[in-house]
């Protein structure tokens, strides 16, 4: 019975790409919070200055946040080569490593409408 998160075959590789999906989908439910806090705290606000500068100030520190984690992922995927960003949500696909695809063949391109 294998417990293992990773399987032994994919090497550093595969345990970036976990790091890498975990904060993810950390930052994705953190920012989502943190929006979520921000706007109850703008509705309740109730005229108090003082309070919606917070808010604000809390919004703009979260869109900061994610603009630099984008940032942060665009650069890493630009040092390792092969590297890709799941773009499913967090979840791990369990697929290994980097796979490079093979642009189809001429037989199974879509055929463009003859003029």
């Amino acid at each position: 019975m294998d417990c293992s998160i990773l399987d032994c075959s994919q090497g550093i590789e595969g345990v970036l790409q976990l790091v890498i999906n975990i904060m993810t989908a950390g930052i994705a439910i953190l920012a989502t919070i943190g929006i979520v806090v921000s706007g109850v705290q703008y509705l309740t606000a109730g005229g108090n200055e003082e309070q919606v500068k917070k808010s604000k100030r809390r919004l703009f520190e979260i869109i900061i946040g994610l603009v630099a984690y984008a940032i942060v992922a665009s650069i890493l995927s630009w040092l390792l080569p092969g590297f890709k960003q799941n773009n499913g949500g967090g979840s791990s696909s369990g697929g290994g490593g980097s796979s490079v695809q093979t642009p189809p063949s001429s037989e199974e391109r879509p055929q463009q409408y003859e003029q």
